[in-house]
Order: structure tokens, then sequence, then C-alpha cells
């Protein structure tokens, strides 16, 4: 950790001349109050555009939701890796599958777990300690960690028979694109499954923001 990360965990900090420097809270606070001002009455509240990060409770930015779409009332909100209020996980939502609606058991029962850009052990303890290395024990469940530093879960994994694959920053997409090559060229796909719930087409990919059918409203389909 730098020691401006390391100060940034302890108190806000503001570029001035070049280089970052400790405000305190109200000079933060107050600053940020005046820009957004300035902003929304020089150009309106279209202007002011609010990306958050939200895992928690919606994720311990309840507050900055409520700022941006109630008392700013700007449409330019969006919360992790979406463009904008959508769902997330491109492909799954366009062949009409819940991402996220898998239940703690699947994390148990699944023989093998593939884990790209994250480690459950470090912020997904319920569903790793109780389930995942449970699954470990009793049926001997393999983990598959693609991360570029070595983690407690990724230790974990190689020492019950999974795998780390320590990869350079930025080169996991040629990873994802080179296991899905190997896949199809072995069939391993499930056809039955794709055929069912087909992806979107390129047309309707291309034409979704950027993200997919999934971010154009007028587009949404049910399979």
């Amino acid at each position: 950790m730098s020691h401006e990360t390391g100060s940034s965990l302890q108190h806000p900090m503001m570029r001035i001349n070049g280089k970052l420097e400790p405000v305190s809270w109200d000079d933060a606070t107050d600053i940020f109050a005046e820009r957004a001002n300035y902003v929304i009455e020089k150009y309106s509240e279209n202007a002011y555009a609010q990306k958050q990060f939200s895992y928690q409770y919606f994720e311990n930015n309840y507050a900055l939701t409520k700022l941006a779409l109630r008392h700013i009332n700007t449409p330019a909100h969006a919360f992790h890796d979406n463009p904008g209020h959508a769902p997330d996980t491109p492909g799954f939502r366009d062949a009409g599958i819940d991402n996220f609606s898998a239940s703690y058991d699947d994390w148990y029962e699944a023989d093998v777990v593939f884990l790209s850009g994250t480690d459950p052990f470090e912020s997904k303890t319920i569903i790793w300690n109780e389930f995942m290395m449970r699954g470990t024990v009793d049926h001997g469940q393999k983990q598959i960690f693609v991360n570029p530093r070595k983690t407690s879960g990724s230790k974990f994994a190689e020492e019950n028979g999974g795998i780390h694959l320590q990869l350079i920053p930025g080169t996991d997409t040629v990873l994802h694109l080179a296991l899905s090559r190997v896949i199809l060229e072995n069939g391993w796909e499930d056809s039955a499954w794709l055929k069912k719930f087909p992806p979107a087409n390129k047309w309707e990919s291309n034409a979704g923001f950027g993200r997919g059918i999934r971010d154009t409203p007028w587009q949404w389909r049910t399979t």
C-alpha cells in the first residue's frame, strides 16, 4: 500500500498544486458541494454525473443514491461496473437468466468454482467459510483462482487440489478468450442450453449503449 493510498483511508485527500494533500472532512464536503452547485446552476442537473461502488447496502451508499436521484435529479447515475441503471453480467440477462440467482447451496455443491478477479475468502466470508470450504472437505470441491497476486483464498485452493492462474494485470481478457476457445474447439459447451437461451445478436449488442440489449429498455425480451 502506498503512502498516498494509506493516507486516503484515514482522511480525505485533495490534489493541490499537483500533489495529494490531506484536508478535513468539513473542507472536503464544502468543496464538493460548491463544485456540484456550480455545475448544476451553470449547466443544469444533466451535467452532474455520479458513479459509485455498490455491493453492500445498495451497497453502503443509499445516501449517495438519494443525493443523485432525489435531490439533484440527474439521469447520469450508475453503480459499480454498469453504465447506467441496468442488470449486470453480459449474456446471462440477455438470455433471460438471473445471474445472481444462485443459492448458497450451489456454492457448496459445485465440483469446480472458477473465480476471476475476486477472492471470496476476503470478500464473501459466509459463502467461503460455510459453503465453499465445506464443499472442499465434504466432496473435494476445486477452486480455480485468476488473480495477479497471491491471496489467502488462492493459497487454500492450491493446497486443496485447486489452481491459481497468476496473470499479468490486463491480460485476463486474453486468458478468458483462450479458455473459451479451448471449450468450443473441444465441443464442451452446453449446446442444448445455448439453443434454449440464445444470446443477443450482433445488432442487439451494438444497439445497447455498449452493454447489449439489457441496457436498452425498448428491446428487453423474455425467453
